[in-house]
């Protein structure tokens, strides 16, 4: 007997003719919570219309409205867990950090505990809404911040999409606060003769303090220049790097890319230069007493 083409069922669920002659109709039948992945299961018949009429009980046994027949029992905070763990190995350990706290702190707690497939847009709706409250300390989230949360929450669920644990995502439609940037003031004349007589009284970390100033680096972009990034024929340093403080279960202290992941030039003022070359002859001057 010649091989039938598989068939969807209904949106889903697959049906076709095996080599033997029965029919076979394969469906999903809930997550794995260990692995994350989907569990297959297959129905057996002799005709076709009965095999499809099997699927077509189970696959109504789920909430077809918003799932495509797979009846997922895995909760949110599981999924999270999964999809921090699986799905986000391209993230960098201080965003995963990020996802991790944010997840911990505000979204666990309010709706760790619903399966997915009850998550509705309202519900998401409400909680982002309830995020822009006062909490019982007074304490009231910065649209940045519901903002931050929502992207998490976002992603994590587009993934379970992807798996085709629901069909929609809840969060697609959400209305956040607006977000307004903080406008960004320069620091005075005076501001800056003070910044610099303290710096200067501090002989170790002085020159990267009044680089800082002048440059506008980060602080953990300064911390991660190292001399192979200074050129002082073409007065020009490479930032390519960043010094990131992790607990010592992490690795401790490390050299890791820079924040958006992008090598860049500067061309600092002929008093920085002077500055790092002053100190990279003290550093040499240093490790010749030492020996």
């Amino acid at each position: 007997m010649s091989k039938k083409n598989s068939k969807a069922a209904n949106g889903a669920g697959t049906i076709r003719q095996r080599p033997d002659g029965r029919w076979e109709a394969r469906y999903s039948a809930g997550v794995d919570p260990n692995t994350g992945k989907i569990i297959r299961r297959s129905i057996y018949g002799k005709t076709q219309k009965e095999v499809r009429q099997a699927l077509t009980r189970k696959l109504f046994e789920s909430d077809e409205s918003f799932y495509m027949g797979i009846d997922v029992d895995i909760t949110l905070e599981d999924w999270l867990d999964i999809w921090i763990r699986e799905y986000s190995v391209d993230k960098k350990y201080s965003t995963l950090k990020g996802y991790k706290a944010q997840i911990k702190k505000h979204i666990n707690p309010v709706l760790g505990n619903y399966t997915l497939q009850s998550l509705t847009p309202i519900m998401i709706q409400r909680f982002l809404n309830n995020l822009s409250k006062p909490d019982e300390n007074g304490d009231v989230l910065s649209p940045k911040s519901v903002k931050n949360v929502y992207v998490i929450l976002r992603a994590a669920l587009s993934q379970a999409v992807e798996n085709e644990y629901i069909v929609k995502n809840p969060c697609r439609n959400a209305k956040l606060p607006k977000v307004y940037k903080k406008q960004v003031k320069p620091l005075t004349d005076a501001q800056v003769k003070d910044f610099l007589i303290a710096s200067k009284a501090d002989t170790t970390y002085g020159p990267m303090l009044r680089m800082i100033l002048f440059t506008g680096l980060r602080e953990g972009e300064a911390m991660g220049v190292t001399w192979d990034c200074v050129d002082f024929d073409s007065g020009t340093v490479t930032i390519n790097k960043q010094l990131q403080r992790r607990p010592e279960r992490d690795g401790g202290t490390v050299l890791t890319s820079v924040k958006n992941g992008k090598t860049r030039p500067l061309k600092p003022a002929p008093y920085v230069m002077q500055l790092l070359k002053a100190r990279y002859y003290e550093q040499i001057m240093q490790s010749r007493v030492a020996g």
